[in-house]
């Protein structure tokens, strides 16, 4: 009877079989971390044109864009802090440009729920619930986080209030430092430069119309990516347990300056900045999405926030 031989890996060509498994998986865990990407930029593109298409349909119906916030009212002498104005209030009215266009991305419900008149805002339970919600077309698939926020617990306000982030901000323009006030604050002193007159679509009681976008609807940008606060890594307020750094969320100051180019790493929370390499996606306002390069110059990128600025944009 002839002795059967047993045929065997030899320790070597074991080896060797693990090693082109792991080359393998090494060429391909990149792949599929790509693949995954661009589907979730594909998802923040699409958010993106769905909130474009909420603006134009609120311009149409209304006749002017949504306000970048709600603060008008008459300025009230005996108030505290004499540097907050008509159009400047850290805890003012619940109305902004994202829930004023709720009707226009089938959050109806949510609309109802607000009370518009209240100030502060916060004191209206109802508000401060819609604040809370959890609207996933106004975050981006790519940042992982889409928890609370906390408002600024370093200027001890809010009393403790928090809010849900977004990743999408109204652009507001290029001239954050701008001295141009409404024109009708006390007479002899400034507003603060968030709070004054910009040069791009939304800023405190705008009234933007297609009209006055001089410089066209496609080369001007009216919603733009951002981290929603400072530290892309959400550096932990120690000891409290609301959330992470000062920033703003679904409440008040949801703008962007496009004074720094996308990802500049500049620790700014009204900042252009994605989770997406290599740039961030913008809306023009003809409806369409633009993914801006971190590598545009920024005179190009500041031209794409202004409505009237008659520059060209060569290059976006």
């Amino acid at each position: 009877m002839r002795n059967r031989i047993q045929k065997a890996f030899t320790l070597v060509e074991l080896l060797v079989v693990i090693a082109i498994i792991g080359i393998l998986i090494a060429l391909l865990l990149p792949a599929v971390q790509a693949a995954r990407e661009a589907a979730r930029r594909m998802r923040c593109t699409n958010n993106l044109k769905q909130l474009g298409v909420a603006l134009l349909n609120y311009e149409s119906t209304h006749g002017v864009f949504p306000p970048g916030e709600v603060h008008s009212g008459t300025w009230d002498p005996t108030y505290q802090d004499p540097y907050d104005y008509q159009h400047c209030d850290w805890e003012g009215k619940v109305g902004m440009w994202c829930n004023l266009i709720f009707p226009f991305m089938e959050q109806q419900a949510a609309y109802d729920k607000l009370d518009f008149e209240i100030t502060p805002q916060y004191d209206s339970p109802d508000n401060e619930e819609v604040m809370h919600m959890l609207f996933p077309g106004l975050l981006c698939p790519s940042d992982p986080y889409w928890g609370m926020t906390i408002l600024w617990p370093e200027s001890n306000l809010n009393g403790g209030h928090s809010a849900r982030i977004m990743h999408y901000y109204a652009v507001t323009g290029s001239d954050r430092n701008t001295t141009n006030t409404h024109g009708d604050q006390k007479p002899g002193q400034n507003s603060r430069n968030h709070c004054n007159r910009h040069d791009g679509v939304f800023y405190n009681d705008s009234r933007t119309t297609i009209a006055a976008i001089k410089d066209g609807t496609s080369n001007t940008a009216m919603l733009c990516e951002v981290w929603g606060r400072k530290y892309a890594n959400h550096q932990q307020i120690i000891g409290d347990p609301r959330g992470v750094e000062g920033s703003r969320g679904m409440n008040l100051h949801t703008a962007v300056y496009f004074d720094f180019t996308p990802n500049s790493f500049h620790l700014d929370a009204w900042a252009a900045a994605s989770f997406h390499p290599g740039g961030a996606n913008a809306v023009r306002v003809d409806g369409s999405v633009q993914f801006v390069s971190d590598t545009i110059d920024l005179p190009t990128f500041e031209a794409f926030a202004t409505i009237s600025g008659g520059e060209s944009l060569p290059g976006l």
